[in-house]
């Protein structure tokens, strides 16, 4: 009998509430997690998808950062810490967010080119080595850098439900078909 796939959490802590624009009332928005997470699911097998499971924010950023233990009372973190608690121990949790060309990634990319993808969490576990891999055989230009414990997805799922996330910046206005590749690439690992 084959082994039971686990489930998957795509988060997108930081989306757009208003048309998926910067505006006023939250300039820290990220126009294009919202998309990338969309598409994330969708490169997963349709045999796959009613085990992957999309947690969007719906809180302006600059009320409250989906992302810091302030803020674990959202809408976002309760329905997302409701399926942790459901899951334990048999999920993997794909954060997503984007950044900008030459957006704080502008030393990596003078030595190591344009880069696609940065991979983040707290040090190279062998999901995040393994995932790098196969990113780079498939032509995507992926980088590890360590992460923050501030991070309160990721620190909560590894300590509380002993679930595995990964942080994901992607670049801006990536392809649609690089995107795809990115989500088979995860689908196949996990």
């Amino acid at each position: 009998m084959e082994k039971q796939k686990k489930n998957v959490f795509i988060t997108a802590p930081h989306v757009c509430i208003n048309n998926n624009e910067h505006n006023h009332n939250d300039p820290g928005c990220d126009r294009y997690s919202k998309y990338y997470a969309q598409q994330m699911k969708q490169s997963f097998p349709k045999s796959r998808r009613k085990n992957v499971h999309l947690f969007l924010s719906r809180t302006l950023r600059n009320e409250c950062d989906n992302n810091r233990i302030q803020c674990r009372q959202t809408p976002m973190r309760k329905r997302l810490r409701k399926s942790m608690e459901k899951y334990e121990g048999d999920f993997i949790g794909i954060d997503i967010h984007t950044f900008e060309s030459g957006d704080n990634f502008q030393l990596i990319e003078k030595y190591f080119g344009i880069v696609e993808v940065v991979v983040m969490d707290t040090h190279r576990t062998k999901l995040v080595e393994t995932l790098l891999h196969f990113l780079h055989k498939a032509a995507i230009n992926a980088y590890f850098i360590v992460g923050s414990e501030m991070n309160d997805i990721q620190y909560e799922a590894k300590t509380k439900f002993s679930g595995k996330v990964i942080l994901l910046e992607i670049r801006q206005q990536l392809s649609k078909e690089k995107l795809r590749t990115i989500g088979r690439v995860i689908s196949k690992l996990i």
